[in-house]
């Protein structure tokens, strides 16, 4: 019988291929890298298992599971970064956190060196407001008698300064609180354009003082000397003037011969005003004003009383006494005015600027006496 080597060679040629085959189809990781580290350096160079290694092992690295096994490995990786960044930022704003309270921490001791600052310099200035508006000096006249020991615009100034003080005070801060001034003399002073609202005079010195484009609401006058004073072009809604002549002065005030004695408003706001202890030896002098819902005291004697192209809107004369019929004919009313004689007056008209048209200044008694009255005053400072 004879032997076929031809098929015995083949079938081990065929045996070779499939170990090949079968170790390039062996996707295990670790199996791969034995075979290609390890069991290789034992083959020929020309050895078709290098090749079938090499494949497996590519192979075992990317395969698509191998991939999604590492994909989540490194998103678990990503996780823990990002805790651990998570913890740096929770450290990092704790800290931020207690910067800040130590900052608040510093801020409110500032704040409080600050306001205590504040009220140090406050008190400091108000004391001064006050020396001035009030320490003595013996008259030049030798008289015996006491004098202010600083000029008008130097009190002024100092009024003006203690004003604005109590005004900025935290107690005025919360509540709408007045400014109370006794005893205070500022005569012969042209006081503008300042904001001069909830201030109350007692038993002061304001004669010859004019008061012009002035905000004065809720302006009050106690038993203070008003003689030749002017309102012009100021806003004193609700104001209160009572008993403005005093039957003596207050101390402290040299006394001035008044040849010419008067209150004049000029083109004031006086809405809601009430006029009390007006004494009927002084004029009071109303030229374009607005004297809407203003009450006059019963039984006040209102025979030198004039009322010039001013609005008389709701105001009640009904009580009051004196009032002479051609003081009054030039002005107006939008109604509600009651007069103590039959007398109709003519309907009120403003411009756009809110000032009363249809009024006269040339034949004004009014503008007459101003006239005079400059004429019998010293020189009027501005300040």
């Amino acid at each position: 019988m004879k032997e076929d080597h031809g098929g015995k060679h083949s079938s081990s040629e065929e045996i070779e291929k499939i170990k090949v085959e079968m170790i390039a189809q062996d996707h295990r990781v670790f199996a791969s890298l034995a075979r290609y580290f390890i069991e290789s350096k034992k083959w020929e160079k020309d050895d078709p298992r290098h090749d079938a290694v090499k494949t497996a092992l590519i192979y075992s690295i990317f395969s698509p599971a191998v991939i999604a096994v590492g994909g989540g490995g490194i998103a678990f990786i990503s996780l823990i970064v990002l805790l651990w960044q998570n913890v740096i930022l929770l450290k990092q704003n704790e800290i931020a956190v207690n910067q800040n309270v130590l900052i608040e921490s510093q801020n409110g001791y500032l704040k409080e060196q600050i306001s205590a600052n504040n009220a140090q310099w406050s008190d400091q200035q108000r004391m001064s407001a006050i020396s001035v508006l009030y320490d003595t000096k013996p008259c030049n006249n030798y008289s015996g008698k006491s004098c202010n020991a600083y000029g008008y615009h130097a009190r002024v100034q100092a009024l003006k300064n203690l004003y604005l003080i109590q005004m900025k005070s935290d107690a005025c801060a919360e509540i709408k609180c007045k400014a109370i001034f006794q005893d205070v003399g500022i005569r012969f002073f042209k006081m503008s354009e300042f904001s001069f609202e909830r201030v109350e005079f007692l038993e002061s010195d304001l004669r010859n003082t004019d008061f012009f484009k002035m905000k004065m609401n809720g302006f009050e006058v106690v038993n203070t000397f008003l003689d030749n004073a002017s309102f012009s072009n100021v806003e004193m809604k609700n104001c209160v003037i009572k008993n403005p002549f005093a039957e003596k002065p207050p101390v402290l005030s040299s006394s001035i011969n008044v040849t010419y004695s008067s209150v004049d408003f000029y083109s004031a706001n006086l809405q809601g005003c009430q006029f009390d202890g007006m004494i009927s030896s002084h004029r009071y002098c109303f030229f374009a004003s607005n004297l809407t819902e203003s009450k006059f005291s019963p039984g006040s004697d209102m025979k030198n009383f004039i009322f010039e192209y001013s609005d008389l809107t709701g105001v009640d004369f009904s009580k009051t006494v004196g009032l002479n019929p051609k003081n009054i004919e030039s002005s107006c009313s939008r109604g509600g005015t009651k007069l103590p004689f039959n007398m109709e007056l003519k309907k009120c008209e403003y411009d756009l600027s809110g000032k009363l048209i249809k009024r006269n200044e040339e034949n004004s008694v009014c503008s007459v006496g101003e006239v005079l009255r400059r004429s019998d005053m010293p020189k009027v400072l501005d300040l």
